[in-house]
């Protein structure tokens, strides 16, 4: 017996429809707070709602550990935003900075509609986007997110790396082997993590715990050029070295 709901077809229609119908009405006005998108739909209609958060609210405030009611077949956000082609730079003080809409929408069967639209174009609907507020709809609905994109030896890089910052002796440690594997040390309370707790933890999968963690520490290789300037040559060499042996480029 298949577990993958069924989903009445004109859901699929209408969706678009109606995404295409509220970029319309806002058109380049990109100043409003952001929207959460919720949607039911039978085998004769479909019925929409909206619920407007508070001005300057991050969706993930109100996703994070959501858990989206059964009868809801689908599952949404509307935000607003700057976008840059600068990397490493904070798109909002970006010299190339462009307002931006973001939507999503996640069907409980795992199909799912996104786009965004620039200031003075149009919305341009696009395939699966990776992404914490996507994967907080994923989980509201009880879905899968994408794998982690990063390797989990990164993490197990900025623990070593950390640790010699603060005393030059300590050992190479062992890396962990995978990101559940540091998801379920959250869990149980053995790794404590800003802003996440085990709660939060548990109701996240490894792809999209992964991509939270993968925010909290610098790149490898920045911080093996930090903790460069604070140890002796020997010790740089000892971590290169064994950073390249976990795979990691540096």
């Amino acid at each position: 017996m298949s577990v993958v709901p069924t989903i009445p077809a004109a859901l699929a229609t209408a969706i678009p429809s109606l995404l295409a119908a509220l970029d319309e009405e806002m058109d380049d006005d990109f100043s409003g707070p952001a929207k959460l998108l919720m949607f039911e739909a039978d085998d004769e209609s479909v019925t929409f709602g909206i619920k407007e958060l508070a001005a300057g609210q991050h969706p993930l405030d109100e996703l994070m550990g959501f858990v989206a009611p059964d009868e809801w077949a689908a599952f949404g956000t509307i935000c607003h935003g700057w976008a840059t082609q600068e990397l490493g730079r904070r798109p909002s003080r970006a010299a190339d900075r462009i307002r931006v809409r973001s939507v999503h929408v996640v069907v409980r069967d795992g199909s799912e509609i996104g786009g965004f639209r620039l200031s003075g174009a149009q919305l341009i609907l696009q395939d699966t986007v990776v992404g914490m507020v996507p994967d907080a709809l994923r989980r509201g609905l009880g879905l899968a997110t994408p794998a982690p994109e990063v390797p989990v030896a990164e993490l197990s890089a900025a623990d070593w790396l950390d640790a010699v910052a603060d005393d030059p002796r300590s050992p190479t440690p062992k890396p962990y082997a995978c990101w559940d594997d540091v998801r379920w040390e959250v869990i149980a309370g053995q790794r404590i993590v800003k802003g996440l707790s085990p709660t939060i933890a548990t109701w996240m999968d490894e792809g999209m715990f992964a991509r939270f963690m993968t925010a909290t520490y610098p790149r490898t290789s920045d911080h093996l050029a930090a903790v460069r300037r604070v140890v002796e040559p020997r010790v740089y060499k000892t971590l290169q070295a064994g950073l390249r042996r976990w795979g990691l480029r540096v």
